[in-house]
């Protein structure tokens, strides 16, 4: 059975098919450019729960079954993105979520490989006998700078999934990533929500996407809602002075 679902961005529309087992995409089609054909942003071997875009940034995100949370630059639509080369160039990991037994990775252990090609299915099947046996295990990639970002592990890693990685069906996805939010205020822009199966919420913040012109945006912003609800000099011999906000003391 296939699922289909849409994320508005203003006049953009995204939309993403998962499917249960096997390769599925993400595609996006920016309303009103008849013609065009749809963009396909990325290739997904899992089940895609949940999507999330960002006005600001110009760029979506997506959590799915395999614990991998993604983030995609979209092109410009004003030119027709079939002249897009590479587009695997513009997504990049943000964390990769493994399920990993407890007896099979001792203190110490290299982790690196933890979801290459060699697949030791657990066994458990209910969220019980999963949290006995085995944790979860975050590989985050450093958002702080995007410079030789093609060779680092993390993006060899997703890379490499994307083609040959398989997924186990008969236990609890407890590394599932169910729900991905980017902050849709100007302020914290930068900012990205998640969390799954496991209820355990992380928050990130790309610091690499941001730049001079978001923060410009941002002064301006605030100046212009100063200047709107800054309280007016009381009238004098009026009696009332300014409305103050302060928080109470705890009891």
């Amino acid at each position: 059975m296939g699922r289909r679902n849409e994320s508005n961005l203003r006049k953009r529309k995204v939309l993403f098919f998962s499917y249960s087992y096997g390769l599925c995409g993400i595609h996006y089609i920016d309303a009103g450019y008849l013609g065009y054909k749809a963009y396909f942003t990325a290739p997904r071997k899992g089940t895609v729960w949940s999507l999330s875009g960002s006005d600001w940034l110009g760029t979506i995100a997506a959590g799915d079954t395999s614990g991998e949370l993604i983030a995609a630059i979209l092109p410009d639509m004003a030119l027709n993105p079939i002249t897009v080369k590479r587009p695997v160039e513009r997504r990049f990991p943000i964390y990769k979520a493994d399920l990993m037994p407890y007896q099979d990775s001792p203190e110490g252990q290299d982790h690196s490989s933890a979801s290459s090609g060699a697949l030791n299915p657990p066994k458990a099947r209910t969220y019980a006998e999963t949290v006995n046996h085995h944790y979860l295990l975050f590989q985050d990639t450093d958002l702080s700078s995007f410079h030789g970002l093609l060779h680092r592990e993390p993006m060899l890693r997703m890379q490499e999934g994307e083609v040959h990685s398989r997924l186990c069906l008969d236990r609890l996805p407890l590394e599932a990533i169910h729900k991905v939010r980017f902050s849709p205020n100007l302020d914290s822009y930068g900012w990205l929500i998640s969390g799954g199966q496991s209820g355990l919420v992380r928050i990130h913040f790309i610091r690499g996407l941001t730049s001079p012109l978001g923060h410009r945006m941002q002064l301006e912003s605030q100046a212009h809602f100063h200047a709107m609800f800054q309280p007016s000099s009381p009238t004098e011999g009026s009696g009332f002075c300014p409305t103050s906000h302060f928080l109470l003391p705890s009891p």
